[in-house]
Parts: structure tokens; C-alpha cells; sequence
């Protein structure tokens, strides 16, 4: 045989239409119930030209260098602004400006969220960055992986990971972001948790607005878990004051974490704000180290802590 054309072949025009039909846009009200978001959604079937963009496979993600964000992830291409109810006649006319100028989101792991009506935090490129890290021609050295532990686990079969010190570099270079604090209505952009790049996962502010959860992932990293057990460490952070209050979780590296229904990781997990307080914290530990086969009664205890107590008091079962 021969290949006299080797494009793309197209379906009849009958089924071009119901495969590119536009999918149906997602609504979202505003908090007042007098307006109404209308995302406009992208194809289901993204054109080939997005799906060979070059991609970073890394520690269970991959990784978009071009956009420094998640490959394929979830976007929209339109905006429509409506009123509520629907025949109610435009009050205003607004006008879309850039938050940050200057500035350029990391969505590796975190993107942005509001503090309050008018505040903003969000993950972004450091200004100083350097360019990406390039393979060297030549291994630098051997791949090395010790258990001079000698401990022994079952281990789960996982795609992307880390497989050299050249990955790690790139997973560092596109995953280190810094936290800025961006006041809508002046355009003010501060830098918070004094501006030192790191890697982090989540920030997440109290309902009062005043006080932040701020994680992020430590060395040392590993070959044979995804990045989500990597070590990882949550601290408290003032908003008002953009001081730090202290640590709340420094998690080590998890790749042990028993093969059985149920199991999780030792020490604090699910850590998170009260939605029906200010300014209060929980989180849940389990009591058998995160292994179900141990006996242990009962198997969690959810903890609390109040804002009086987030300098040096301790927490509430």
C-alpha cells in the first residue's frame, strides 16, 4: 500500500454539526441574585493543535511550560454579564480590567481566590525567575534510590513521577510560585509570607477575611509516590498584619501508607476553616497512624482551635 494523503480525514457535514456544536454555557449567580455569570465553554473536542502542546510529565502532573499551568485544564473562551430577572433592562455598563498587571499566574497548584468583596490572594510567577532548567547532554550521574531503612510496603503502580535530579529541578522551576495579596479597587498588589517563593499547594482565607492557611511542599521529594504525598507543610499567616502566626502541619514524606480500604496518612489531615465561625480551625487525626488493621477506638478525633488560641494555645477534641 501507499499513502498518497495522510491528513486528517473529516466526517460528513451532518455529523461535523452535532460533534462541534457549541456545548451549553454554565451560569453562575451572584451573591446578591441581581446578576448572573454566562461561561461560555470550549469544544469537547479540543483540536489536535492543543492536544500536541509540549507537556512536563512530573511527580503525577502534567504540566503545560507555556502556560505554567496544568495541561488541558478546564477553561473558558467567553464571558456574558445578565440581570436578573431576565427581562430586567441593563443598570450599568462595567468594564473587565487586568488584576494584575505585570504579573503572571502559576496554576500549577494554586490560582487565586477572595478574601472578601474586594480583596484578592493569588499564586504567581516570581518577577526573578530564572530560565527553565535543560537536560544536560550527558547524565550527571547514576540514578540512585536506597532503603537503608530496610522498610518494607506494598507499593501502588503510578505514571509521570520524578525519574532523575533533572525533574525535580523542572517540577521546582514550574511549581514555585509567590503569594500576592491585590486590593481590587486600588490595584494595590503586595507581596505576602514576606515574598519568599516556595512551593505552594493552597492558600486558603478565614471567613472573617483576617487570617490565612498557607501550604506548601518541602524536600526531600520522591521516584515512587506522585507529589500529593510529598512533605508538605501548612502554616498560619496574619492578612491584616501579613504576619506569620505559626505552623500548623509539616507533614514527612509518605510512601508508605498501608495498600488496604481506608488507610490515610498520619498526622493532621483535612485541615480547614469553620464556615459558621470568624476565625476557627479544624482538622481530623487518625488514632491507628493511619493504618485500619491496627486497633485503635476511636479511629479519628476532630480537633479545633479557636482564634484566641491560634499564637500558642491548644487545640479542642
Amino acid at each position: 500500500t501507499s499513502n498518497t494523503d495522510d491528513a486528517y480525514l473529516k466526517p460528513p457535514d451532518e455529523i461535523l454539526r452535532i460533534v462541534d456544536a457549541p456545548p451549553t454555557p454554565s451560569l453562575s449567580i451572584g451573591p446578591f441574585r441581581d446578576k448572573v455569570l454566562i461561561l461560555h465553554r470550549p469544544s469537547s473536542n479540543p483540536p489536535v493543535a492543543e492536544l500536541a502542546r509540549p507537556e512536563h510529565r512530573l511527580a503525577g502532573l502534567r504540566i503545560d511550560p507555556e502556560q505554567n499551568s496544568r495541561s488541558r485544564m478546564g477553561h473558558y473562551i467567553g464571558l456574558g454579564l445578565g440581570q436578573m430577572p431576565a427581562n430586567s433592562p441593563p443598570k450599568e455598563t462595567l468594564e473587565a480590567r487586568p488584576a494584575l498587571p505585570g504579573y503572571q499566574l502559576n496554576t500549577v497548584f494554586e490560582e487565586y481566590s477572595w478574601v472578601d468583596g474586594s480583596t484578592l490572594v493569588a499564586a504567581v510567577i516570581p518577577l526573578d525567575r530564572s530560565p527553565a532548567p535543560v537536560r544536560p547532554a550527558t547524565p550527571p550521574g547514576p540514578r540512585i534510590q536506597s532503603n537503608v531503612e530496610g522498610d518494607k510496603a506494598q507499593a501502588r503502580t503510578y505514571q509521570d513521577l520524578l525519574k532523575d535530579s533533572h525533574d525535580v529541578a523542572l517540577f521546582e522551576h514550574y511549581g514555585t510560585s509567590q503569594l500576592v495579596h491585590i486590593d481590587i479597587e486600588s490595584g494595590k498588589v503586595e507581596e505576602l509570607c514576606g515574598g519568599k517563593p516556595r512551593m505552594y499547594t493552597s492558600i486558603s482565607s478565614s471567613p472573617n477575611g483576617r487570617f490565612a492557611l498557607v501550604s506548601y511542599f518541602q524536600q526531600p521529594f520522591s521516584y515512587t509516590v506522585p507529589c500529593g504525598r510529598f512533605p508538605r507543610v501548612s502554616e498560619l499567616w496574619d492578612l491584616e498584619r501579613n504576619q506569620f502566626v505559626r505552623e500548623m502541619v509539616n507533614l514527612p514524606l509518605a510512601e508508605n501508607i498501608p495498600i488496604v480500604h481506608n488507610s490515610c496518612r498520619a498526622g493532621r489531615r483535612a485541615l480547614g476553616w469553620r464556615a459558621d465561625r470568624d476565625a476557627t480551625l479544624y482538622w481530623t487525626e487518625a488514632q491507628d497512624g493511619g493504618d485500619p488493621r491496627v486497633e485503635a477506638s476511636p479511629r479519628d478525633i476532630i480537633f479545633t482551635l479557636e482564634e484566641d488560641a491560634f499564637a500558642d494555645g491548644e487545640p479542642v477534641e
